[in-house]
C-alpha cells in the first residue's frame, strides 16, 4: 500500500492497465462490495490550475462548498463531473494547495462530506468549513506536487464539491493545482478474466473511492450489468494480489 504523501503522478494508470472500482454494498457482520472492472484504452493528461481565478480569503474565513468550474469556484463548466456522452470515462487526480496553511474540504457526492469518522447514519454531523477535521492542507498536498491525501476519482454521475478555509494570519488568495489523468475505458465482464484478476494471476489495480458510502453513491445505469458482488475475504484477496 502507498503512503498518503505519495505524489499522485507516481500512481496514475497507463494505457492497457486493468483496474477495478470498489464500492460498499452492505455493512455489518457480512459486508459485501460491488466491483467494476475496466481496462484503460486511452489516457489523457488532466491539469487545471486556479490562481487569479480564486478570490482572496480573509484570515479565519472561508468560501462555501461549490463545484470547480473552468472559470473558478462555482463559475463556468463543472470540471468535477463526467459528461453524459462519456459514461465509460474515469477521472483520477489530486489537488495541490497553496499557501500551505490553506485547508481544502471535499464533498463527494456534493451532499456528503468525505470523512473518516465511524458515525451511524443518524448521528452524522454536518461538516462546516473551518472544522478541525476532514480537511487537507498544503503541507499534506503541496501545490507543486499533489499527493494522495487529496486524491479523487470521478466517474459518470458522481460529482464533487470543494470548500476552502484560510487558517493563516492574513488575507490571502488560495491557489489550487488539479493534476492527474482521464481514462477512456473498456468494461471487463468476462468472469474468467475477473477471477484471474482477483487471484492475482492477471495484474489489476484496485481504485478505492475515499468517502463514498453505499447510501450515497449512484452507479451509472450503463455499468449495472457489469458488477461483481464479493465478500470481504474475496476483496482482501484482490487487494493483496493487485499491482499497486
Amino acid at each position: 500500500m502507498r503512503s498518503l504523501d505519495t505524489p499522485i503522478s507516481k500512481t496514475l494508470l497507463r494505457e492497457n492497465d486493468n483496474f477495478c472500482l470498489i464500492f460498499p454494498k452492505s455493512i455489518g457482520d457480512e459486508p459485501r462490495f460491488l466491483l467494476y472492472f475496466f481496462r484503460v484504452m486511452r489516457r489523457s493528461q488532466l491539469r487545471q490550475t486556479y490562481d487569479s481565478e480564486l478570490s482572496a480569503i480573509a484570515s479565519d474565513d472561508s468560501v462555501s462548498f461549490n463545484y470547480l468550474g473552468t472559470d473558478g469556484l462555482g463559475s463556468g463548466d463543472n470540471l468535477l463531473e463526467v459528461k453524459d456522452e462519456r459514461p465509460w470515462r474515469v477521472l483520477h487526480f489530486s489537488f495541490g494547495i497553496r499557501p500551505s496553511y490553506m485547508r481544502l474540504y471535499i464533498r463527494q457526492p456534493p451532499s456528503v462530506e468525505r470523512e473518516a469518522w465511524s458515525e451511524s447514519l443518524e448521528d452524522i454531523t454536518t461538516l462546516d468549513i473551518g472544522d478541525k477535521r476532514d480537511f487537507v492542507d498544503g503541507k499534506q498536498s503541496p501545490y507543486e506536487e499533489p499527493t494522495l491525501y487529496a486524491k479523487m476519482v470521478i466517474f459518470y454521475k458522481l460529482k464533487a464539491q470543494v470548500g476552502i478555509y484560510n487558517n493563516g494570519p492574513m488575507k490571502m488568495r488560495p491557489s489550487l493545482n488539479m493534476l492527474g489523468a482521464g481514462y477512456d475505458t473498456l468494461p471487463i465482464t468476462n468472469d474468467s478474466l475477473i477471477n484471474k484478476m482477483i487471484k492475482g494471476d492477471i495484474p489489476c489495480r484496485p481504485l478505492t473511492l475515499g468517502g463514498l458510502q453505499s447510501f450515497s453513491t449512484s452507479i451509472p445505469d450503463e455499468w449495472k450489468e457489469n458488477k461483481k458482488v464479493v465478500d470481504a475475504e474475496t476483496l482482501n484477496r484482490l487487494l493483496r494480489g493487485g499491482r499497486v
